[in-house]
């Protein structure tokens, strides 16, 4: 059922593999997500065709994310920020350290490398305007794969900003010189 444009109501949700699921469905306050929960198990459906089944309101505790792809995650996810939901190896305080997934509420999500706390070394940047395979490197604006001079971003590369929007394009000593803008959605930025 549909109500002012969105999804709203009793409805079947058909994925492209034929399976369905069938409930009454709502869109959360996070439009990023599409959410139906009954008694303890919730799905989330994200505008880009990943899946979370879990057992809590958020991406947390034990849950299952099937991606787009068909590869998927399973495990006991928690709560790094308001809008990230991380499952991987942790340090000794519990902080992300070593191999690990986050999830963001906009569908983007990053696997890899991380070094207490922050995303660190080889991985994938799954952004909703397209895949990014590299070394990641964290810088002040957000996290850099591409050359680094002096430990400041230069040369070709792609830079992920800490509210998310995706750049790519040419860095000289830390300040953008040419490049493309894509916002949290994936949409691509005039100029």
């Amino acid at each position: 059922m549909w109500s002012s444009g969105v999804i709203s109501g009793d409805g079947k949700f058909t994925f492209s593999d034929a399976s369905n699921i069938e409930d009454t469905w709502e869109v959360t306050e996070r439009a990023s997500e599409l959410a139906r929960s009954t008694g303890k198990i919730l799905n989330i459906i994200y505008k880009n065709g990943d899946m979370f089944k879990g057992t809590s309101d958020k991406i947390v505790g034990e849950g299952l994310i099937t991606y787009k792809d068909g590869t998927f995650d399973r495990g006991n996810w928690t709560l790094l920020t308001p809008d990230q939901s991380y499952l991987g190896e942790v340090n000794p305080e519990d902080i992300p350290h070593g191999n690990g997934t986050v999830i963001y509420t906009s569908g983007a999500r990053y696997q890899g490398q991380w070094n207490n706390g922050t995303i660190s070394g080889d991985g994938t940047y799954y952004h909703n305007s397209g895949e990014i395979k590299g070394t990641w490197t964290p810088i002040e604006e957000g996290v850099w794969s591409g050359v680094l001079v002096e430990e400041k971003a230069s040369g070709m590369g792609t830079l992920i900003a800490k509210n998310g929007s995706k750049w790519t394009g040419t860095m000289t000593a830390g300040e953008k010189e040419a490049g493309e803008l894509w916002d949290v959605t994936g949409k691509k930025q005039p100029g």
